[in-house]
């Protein structure tokens, strides 16, 4: 039985990083034509979920695929505890697939994954040195990528032509924009 400080093996490579960051250039590519939200049901919107989970999962130090761990870093406690509360009572790792889902449909992946590119000390902390995450260059251009996915989505959403931040709020009613209204300006912001 091994001491429990003891990490997994981590078989990170960087020769995987090439051709990772081209399978999402060409999933976003053939994305931002749509002119239809794209979801889980539509393939490639389900390529590139799936790629992305894949992409914040690879190189962790824990040696599973729970990046929750690091994600709640940069996550206030309350969107923490909505999560939770939309979500019910899950694990870690269904956690992570969760907060995937909920930054790609409000549409602030992208503020977040800024927000992880200048906080290298964190990456650091829970990613290998040859994870796709340590990779700044990388990082940055998957960034720059889900950016511009963002922006296409936003403009498949009728009535909003604003920004994707905060699409949400564009098409809600106006109680919930009296209602939301602080914490919309908080994402369009990139303030978490």
């Amino acid at each position: 039985m091994s001491p429990v400080s003891l990490r997994p093996d981590v078989r990170a490579s960087r020769s995987q990083h090439g051709p990772f960051q081209n399978k999402l250039a060409k999933l976003v590519e053939k994305l931002s034509p749509e002119r239809e939200v794209v979801d889980l049901e539509h393939e490639t919107g389900r390529v590139l979920f799936n790629s992305m989970d894949s992409f914040f999962a690879y190189g962790l130090l824990s040696g599973d695929k729970v990046y929750w761990r690091f994600v709640r870093e940069f996550l206030p406690k309350t969107q923490q505890q909505l999560l939770r509360a939309e979500w019910g009572d899950i694990d870690s790792r269904r956690l992570s697939i969760a907060w995937l889902k909920d930054a790609f449909n409000r549409g602030t992946l992208h503020f977040q994954m800024l927000s992880f590119k200048n906080n290298r000390k964190m990456i650091e902390r829970f990613y290998h040195r040859n994870a796709c995450m340590s990779n700044g260059g990388m990082l940055e251009a998957v960034t720059d990528m889900i950016m511009i996915n963002t922006l296409s989505q936003s403009r498949a959403r009728p009535g909003c032509n604003c920004g994707a931040a905060h699409y949400s709020y564009c098409n809600s009613t106006s109680k919930e924009k009296e209602k939301n209204g602080s914490f919309q300006a908080f994402l369009l912001l990139g303030y978490k």
